[in-house]
């Protein structure tokens, strides 16, 4: 009996991996991809929006103000009343009482919610089928990314940092909860020949989100200009939309992810029903022929029979070194890669303004301590900074960053 079912086993997985790259495995790359799509966006997209929303809810402080109260300007013939991108404390969170921590915390919520998310969504697709929880994790993305648009200050409570903070943290689980659905549904409705370029096609998507995001935000501004120009605080519908405007990939996917079918191989290895995994593969092996991307699986029928999958098999894998440097040599460089990336990505819009690409060059001046005399250097913008230029040189330098190294490098690799 035993020998029937490893017999059956292999033959399904034959036909599958041995399948002709066909119009299902585009579907499932597209499937997957929007939601890579979808995740870069949300993820970097807040690096653009922050000097809006600091500008806007913090007495324009990103752009505008004076010198510090117990400073006086030894500079003759220069106003007290300038532009100036300022380095003192927003005090939002007396507990944090620093501008630069806040900033840090609201751009890194959302890889802590991704760390749960992947966790979670990994060990549960593991457990209850990839096809249970395909979807869920677009729709608690698609209810964060509405909350965080609609993020607003309460009169006795949470400022608009705050509110920010706690739904993009869940955004964060939803992204996390992608990237391992994605990536394991994608790679086992592979064939062995196209399964790498398949898996590199759906991570190279997150190259066009982080790009979308800036042609967004151009766009955006684009039109918003004359009313930026007549009321600086118009600048609060810009990020909003720039927000929302995640959410759209999102529900063009959700249908597709909920009506997917479970893999044949987690049906073989996980549920152990090998007739089914047959019937699946031929299905497959059909939608391949079918030029149309839409078409559905049709009616879903249940896998009833159950194995018993031994709780310490993950251990038994890895526990020999052959596997686990594998593992470890893959992790590592993903870990590496990250740190440097998303450091560098979530602070992008930062990047550029220390840099000066967003505007003319700092003008200096120095002034005095009233109380103990001493002198300090500040730098601060041209007084006829203009606000709207400064943002939207932003977004066109995260642009061109994108067009230069982060789409041709995806897709190239």
């Amino acid at each position: 009996m035993a020998s029937v079912v490893t017999e059956k086993r292999a033959k399904a997985f034959a036909h599958l991996d041995e399948a002709r790259l066909g119009w299902f495995h585009l579907r499932a790359v597209l499937v997957s991809g929007v939601g890579f799509f979808a995740d870069a966006y949300d993820i970097f997209v807040i690096s653009q929006c922050l000097p809006m929303i600091y500008q806007v809810y913090y007495s324009n402080t990103d752009n505008m103000g004076t010198y510090p109260a117990q400073y006086v300007n030894s500079s003759a013939g220069i106003s007290d009343t300038i532009h100036y991108l300022p380095t003192q404390a927003l005090s939002i969170w007396s507990s944090l009482g620093n501008n630069i921590h806040l900033d840090a915390m609201l751009k890194a919520s959302t890889n802590w919610g991704n760390l749960i998310g992947q966790l979670g969504f990994g060990y549960l697709g593991d457990k209850l089928g990839r096809k249970k929880m395909y979807g869920i994790e677009l729709i608690i993305m698609i209810v964060s990314a509405i909350g965080s648009a609609l993020s607003a200050p309460a009169a006795r409570g949470f400022d608009i940092v705050t509110v920010l903070f706690i739904w993009r943290f869940f955004l964060g689980v939803g992204i996390g909860g992608d990237y391992p659905m994605s990536a394991v549904i994608t790679s086992e409705f592979a064939n062995v020949r196209y399964r790498g370029m398949m898996l590199a096609a759906v991570f190279a998507m997150q190259g066009i989100g982080i790009l979308v995001g800036g042609v967004v935000f151009v766009a955006t501004l684009s039109y918003m200009k004359p009313y930026i120009d007549n009321d600086i605080y118009n600048l609060d519908y810009v990020w909003r939309i720039a927000l929302g405007v995640g959410v759209i990939p999102a529900v063009v996917a959700v249908y597709f992810r909920l009506t997917i079918p479970e893999t044949p191989r987690y049906t073989v290895d996980v549920v152990g029903d090998t007739d089914k995994a047959e019937r699946d593969v031929e299905k497959v092996l059909a939608l391949n022929a079918v030029r149309d991307v839409t078409s559905n699986w049709g009616s879903e029928q249940v896998a009833i029979t159950k194995v018993t999958v031994k709780s310490n098999d993950f251990g038994s894998y890895f526990g020999k070194w052959s596997h686990l440097k594998v593992l470890i040599g893959a992790a590592y460089s993903w870990f590496a890669l990250d740190i440097a990336w998303y450091g560098l990505s979530l602070n992008q819009s930062t990047i550029l303004g220390l840099i000066n690409f967003n505007g003319p060059a700092k003008i200096k001046f120095t002034a005095k301590d009233i109380a103990t005399n001493a002198t300090k250097t500040f730098s601060f913008y041209d007084p006829n900074v203009n606000v709207y230029d400064y943002l939207y040189q932003r977004a066109i330098g995260n642009i061109i960053i994108a067009c230069a190294g982060t789409v041709p490098g995806y897709w190239v690799a």
